[in-house]
């Protein structure tokens, strides 16, 4: 049997593809339950794994996670630094393998905290680190930032990509232009979205193009309004949350990122399984390493007209997508490295 804490279930890219990793676990007969310390759209795809309320207030969910206090060795993991650190406390006193998931690198977030609370954050992490059996960094970028600002984890922390499922193409959606562009994420800050609709609204005006937008999130009106002042809003749909992301990607020509800071940007990959290459700023972690034997191109910097050169390259000279770049993010594969983390020595 094997716990996962969340620190929400809303919708987001690390519940997500946890949620494969769950799934797969299930069909290889291992028991799994969810607890979460915060609600969210997503309860309803865990409810298989839930077996107590989930509710609204914090507090609520955390005397919750006091069930997970017994001694037995059971496994336990968690997402994110604040739900392992929450986790870790909890169950320090028992016999339960803890093991933290990171999703993203942490450089970005603790330069925009205080001052006290990046010295707290790293204390805990101290205190806490002998507690800990592995940390598992989604990809290299992500582990080497992790070695670099909590050096007490450095021999603790492994590379396992996250388990990413062929999404499924019910009826592809039909193209609107010859160019078909499309982006799938949360419409916030860390998107970086303005470069993005900054670098399309330099395209060629004869070329027939089209971006779709998948998501939500807080900037939603903000970039509704950028799109009109770019005098691009005939070209740009913004869609919203769909379930059927799969028909999108296999009628695009290509999926673009421009995101600040990134994990493992998991609809890279799935457009990737999909035969969809893709564009990204080459941020610190995630891009270059999907993209390291071919299947898509870095821009170097957050330039526009470097992003929109990339897109009319990409568009007159796509990139080869063969089975090699595929075979590095193999479920059974990679599933065979977790259960090696959570259920042997």
């Amino acid at each position: 049997m094997v716990d996962f804490v969340f620190w929400s279930l809303r919708l987001g890219g690390a519940e997500i593809v946890t949620l494969s990793l769950l799934n797969a676990l299930s069909s290889g007969g291992y028991t799994c339950k969810v607890y979460s310390l915060h609600s969210g759209s997503l309860v309803p795809k865990y409810n298989q794994y839930i077996t107590h309320s989930i509710h609204d207030g914090f507090l609520l969910n955390l005397l919750n996670l006091f069930r997970l206090f017994n001694f037995k060795s059971h496994p336990v993991v968690s997402l994110g630094l604040r739900a392992s650190l929450i986790t870790t406390l909890i169950l320090f006193f028992t016999r339960r393998r803890i093991i933290w998931i990171l999703h993203q690198n942490h450089s970005g977030v603790l330069q925009q905290s205080s001052f006290l609370s990046v010295v707290f954050l790293k204390l805990f992490v101290y205190l806490f680190s002998r507690r800990v059996y592995k940390v598992i960094a989604v990809s290299d970028g992500v582990r080497k930032d992790a070695i670099l600002r909590f050096p007490s984890l450095s021999d603790k922390i492994i590379t396992i990509y996250n388990l990413v499922s062929i999404p499924k193409v019910y009826s592809p959606a039909p193209k609107k232009s010859d160019l078909e562009l499309l982006f799938v994420g949360r419409l916030s800050s860390e998107k970086n979205l303005p470069l993005l609709l900054e670098s399309v609204s330099l395209l060629p005006s004869d070329l027939d193009w089209h971006l779709t937008i998948l998501g939500s999130g807080p900037e939603q009106e903000f970039l509704h309004n950028l799109s009109s002042e770019l005098c691009i809003n005939n070209r740009v749909e913004f869609v919203g949350q769909v379930d059927n992301v799969g028909d999108y990607i296999a009628r695009s020509n290509m999926i673009l990122l421009t995101s600040l800071y990134e994990g493992l940007p998991t609809v890279l990959i799935e457009a990737l399984l999909l035969d969809t290459p893709g564009i990204s700023v080459d941020v610190p972690s995630g891009p270059s390493e999907i993209y390291r034997l071919g299947g898509g191109r870095l821009v170097a910097e957050y330039k526009a007209s470097d992003f929109a050169r990339a897109i009319q390259d990409e568009f007159l000279s796509p990139s080869i997508i063969n089975s090699k770049i595929k075979d590095r993010f193999s479920t059974n594969n990679l599933l065979e490295r977790y259960i090696d983390v959570l259920f042997r020595n």
